[in-house]
């Protein structure tokens, strides 16, 4: 413990205490990054989902066919909990942006004003369902000062079930999750790459495990596969 307390040096990530041993991260055991795995708890349940409501736009008839307006209680469940969270994230990394932010009762406005200050690209961020085709852009509304479409129904949800519980529909689901998604990565983004050993993307998401299995970011920020044939 000695030659430990005299190599390292204590920072702190999510509210715990972590150490650099001789520029390397080590982490104290049971504090594991705790948003992504939320996030990889939430995606289970949406892997789940799409055995029984399929994800794809498909052709028919000459005709494009999709279940974006299907709605369930287990869609209403995941859309409280996706940005439930993405509210809880969303002022941790508000906080990393600017100390000063305001913590006591933000909302999305104050959210939105403040990332998008300190990092205007944040809104052309994308998430794609690779084995469904899809492509994403949870937070485009943000580029005009407009809120998100998901942001509205996961309101009407929470506040007005009996009448707006068409709104907890797949499609507001399918973008609250990638916008969570995106959330968690820019959180980790901003505490991990000042440490030594993370240079870019690339090492933040070999950080975060498991990997995802149904939402990825842009392929630039994962390492290249060699594939054999």
């Amino acid at each position: 413990m000695e030659l430990v307390e005299a190599l390292t040096t204590y920072v702190i990530i999510e509210n715990r205490y972590v150490y650099i041993l001789e520029g390397i991260l080590i982490e104290n055991e049971g504090k594991p990054f705790v948003y992504w795995n939320y996030f990889i708890a939430l995606e289970e349940d949406l892997v789940t989902a799409s055995r029984y409501i399929e994800f794809s736009n498909v052709i028919e008839d000459g005709k494009e066919k999709n279940n974006e307006k299907t709605f369930s209680v287990e869609l209403a469940k995941l859309l409280l909990s996706a940005c439930s969270e993405v509210d809880v994230v969303l002022k941790e990394l508000c906080k990393l942006y600017d100390p000063n932010f305001d913590s006591d009762r933000p909302n999305i406005d104050d959210y939105r004003r403040t990332v998008i200050q300190h990092n205007p690209e944040f809104s052309n961020e994308k998430v794609y369902l690779r084995r469904h085709s899809r492509i994403l852009n949870p937070w485009v509304n943000w580029e005009n000062d407009k809120n998100p479409f998901w942001w509205t129904g996961y309101n009407d949800v929470k506040h007005h079930r009996a009448d707006k519980f068409s709104k907890a529909k797949l499609n507001f689901v399918l973008n609250a999750m990638a916008g969570l998604l995106i959330v968690v990565f820019f959180y980790y983004k901003e505490t991990l790459l000042p440490l030594p050993e993370y240079a870019n993307e690339i090492d933040i998401l070999n950080k975060l495990r498991p990997e995802s299995q149904l939402l990825f970011l842009n392929e630039d920020y994962y390492p290249r596969r060699l594939i054999l044939n």
